[in-house]
């Protein structure tokens, strides 16, 4: 199928679009060194820090998930250690995400959608935290752009060598985060509305993509989902707060200014008159709506409904949203509009930036690591009763600071707790920390699950406490058990 679209940018067009990536560039590294790495990201650094043996025996047997950015973080990680250097690389990601969105909206509708998106995600404050997380999220958000502008563009073409590069990107975004098969379905189901559409090409694309997901359902099958035994089923508030998400933790109004515009979007499709991709408003609306709804309803038999797994669906809201707002003619109001939501983009995106400040909005794990040095002594013992909860901590630890002087438990290698090892203390261990050691500290990134409470009672039980305390570092936790 060849529908004869081309995209050309203007002069207006090329230098707006540099404005606005300045703009997204400036704000992704703002900040960006400044709250303390949280167990995610310390994951991310252990991984990035093993040899290669260890490193794809870790990818292979429980770290798949997110193995796309890994093997790239492991490259980056050159530049520097430091909290800095290890989410530059996401902060890179969510850049040169602007002007893929710019494109995608220009492919699907025309220059000005494309500029209004572009300058959407460049300010949204969800989009900015997952640009300065050393996660796998904002390469995850890059992939789905890409992987939708050129699906726009096989359908448009049927060209070999673009089904080929489709094939590619969304084989390194399926291991970049496997919600990315949300967005493969999304288009799957998508060419239903198209006419005349030819498999020729596309089957082979299709096939070879299946077979890459092989190893990754094989090791999601091995690990039985025991990455996910944190999560619990989601209620009604909790589908209310995914939606809100999108326009950022404090960005309720955003939130609303982009469900209008996107709203708005949908009532005017029949009035659309410049849709260069003939489905555009019913492609952008299920990347939007399915993988938050199927989450959800799996989540009730396999819980898996996390708000940051699902950032694959805030692309389409913004596009759909930049359509919403450039469908009148009168370039005053659209101005005003867009003068509208920066107006209310710009106290969500100051809120972003305190929290980031704030040691009390946060893992602060640095000040926890501060902290101990000042009171660990010999013949303490320090529990982490999520045993990769050592990471962030050994991170912060400073180099001087022998294990010899205090027990760490558990005592395992980072290869060790990164492949589920040591997770869970067991009673026994409980009753052997109680009883040989001066003093106990239990630290944690803070969750009062049942978990926590049997290990807080097992340290408790087991001797006399002469003096329990415990202190808060944002949310980390250190419990302090001093016995008689």
């Amino acid at each position: 199928m060849n529908t004869g679209t081309q995209t050309r940018t203007t002069t207006l067009g090329f230098y707006s679009l540099i404005a606005i990536m300045l703009l997204g560039f400036a704000l992704r590294f703002v900040y960006i060194g400044v709250p303390s790495l949280w167990l995610d990201e310390a994951i991310s650094l252990e991984v990035e820090r093993l040899d290669w043996h260890n490193f794809f025996r870790v990818i292979s047997e429980r770290e798949i998930n997110m193995s796309v950015y890994y093997f790239l973080l492991h490259f980056w990680i050159c530049f520097g250690h430091s909290e800095f250097a290890l989410r530059s690389l996401s902060a890179l990601f969510g850049a040169i995400t602007i002007p893929a969105i710019y494109a995608l909206g220009t492919t699907l509708f025309c220059e000005a959608t494309g500029i209004v998106a572009a300058l959407l995600i460049a300010v949204n404050p969800a989009h900015i935290s997952y640009s300065q997380s050393a996660r796998g999220y904002a390469l995850t958000i890059f992939l789905t752009v890409i992987s939708s502008w050129l699906f726009v563009r096989a359908i448009e073409n049927d060209s070999p060598a673009i089904w080929t590069a489709y094939s590619l990107v969304n084989m390194c975004g399926l291991y970049s985060h496997v919600f990315f098969a949300w967005v493969v379905l999304v288009q799957l189901l998508s060419i239903v509305c198209v006419r005349d559409f030819s498999w020729r090409l596309a089957r082979w694309s299709y096939a070879a993509l299946v077979l890459s997901m092989l190893p990754l359902a094989y090791v999601e099958y091995l690990s039985q989902g025991t990455h996910l035994s944190w999560l619990q089923r989601p209620s009604l508030v909790d589908l209310f707060n995914s939606f809100i998400n999108l326009g950022g933790c404090s960005g309720m109004l955003l939130t609303g200014f982009l469900l209008f515009f996107a709203v708005l979007a949908l009532l005017a499709r029949k009035q659309a008159r410049d849709e260069r991709f003939p489905t555009a408003i019913e492609f952008l609306t299920l990347w939007w709506i399915l993988p938050i709804v199927l989450t959800f309803a799996i989540s009730f038999r396999h819980p898996l409904f996390v708000p940051r797994y699902l950032s694959i669906s805030l692309p389409p809201l913004l596009l759909l949203s930049g359509r919403g707002i450039v469908r009148s003619r009168n370039k005053f109001l659209n101005f005003a509009t867009i003068s509208a939501v920066l107006l209310v983009s710009a106290p969500a995106i100051g809120d972003y930036y305190d929290d980031a400040k704030r040691n009390d909005q946060n893992n602060n794990w640095r000040d926890t690591a501060l902290y101990m040095r000042g009171v660990l002594r010999e013949g303490d013992a320090l529990l982490f009763y999520y045993g990769a909860e050592r990471f962030p901590f050994d991170f912060y630890r400073p180099p001087h600071q022998p294990d010899q002087k205090f027990a760490i438990y558990p005592p395992l290698s980072s290869a060790q707790l990164l492949l589920g090892d040591g997770k869970e203390p067991d009673d026994e261990l409980l009753h052997v920390l109680a009883s040989r050691y001066r003093r106990v500290y239990v630290l944690s990134e803070y969750r009062p699950n049942p978990l926590y409470h049997r290990v807080i009672e097992g340290v408790s039980m087991s001797r006399c406490v002469r003096q329990a305390e415990a202190r808060n570092f944002g949310f980390v936790r250190v419990d302090e058990f001093d016995y008689c």
